[in-house]
């Protein structure tokens, strides 16, 4: 029981101030805005509790030095990409291969970043589709 309390610390004074909050608009505005305020709150909530925030991507051309491409993607995204259950390579605008997850590692071998293309598919049917 004592976990449970020390868990409910953390949303206790957030939930108080918006009950506080919430009853000074009413008294301000009037009782017409109350079912206004709660669904606010229950559409707050929702996305406070439900929605994973990923801090904002910097794009390459917008640092003043040349960076990783890899680096402008967030760590949610590429542990998404590496754990995706096909196999994944992601390119650049050059066809040079910016990530490859295990799946397509252990179907085309180790150490395919950085080449272009054509030097890891050999197929011109399947590099022609890409």
């Amino acid at each position: 029981m004592l976990e449970s309390f020390r868990n409910a610390r953390g949303w206790i004074w957030p939930a108080l101030l918006g009950v506080v909050a919430g009853g000074a608009l009413v008294a301000l505005l009037g009782r017409d805005i109350l079912w206004s305020l709660i669904a606010f709150s229950l559409a707050a909530l929702l996305i406070w509790r439900f929605i994973p925030f990923q801090p904002p991507v910097i794009s390459a051309a917008a640092s003043d030095t040349p960076a990783d491409p890899l680096a402008s993607l967030p760590p949610l995204t590429r542990l998404l990409l590496e754990r995706l259950p096909l196999p994944v390579m992601l390119l650049d605008a050059g066809q040079r291969v910016l990530l490859v997850n295990h799946d397509m590692r252990t179907a085309l071998g180790p150490a395919l970043e950085r080449k272009h293309l054509s030097a890891v598919l050999r197929n011109p049917d399947v590099r022609e589709a890409v």
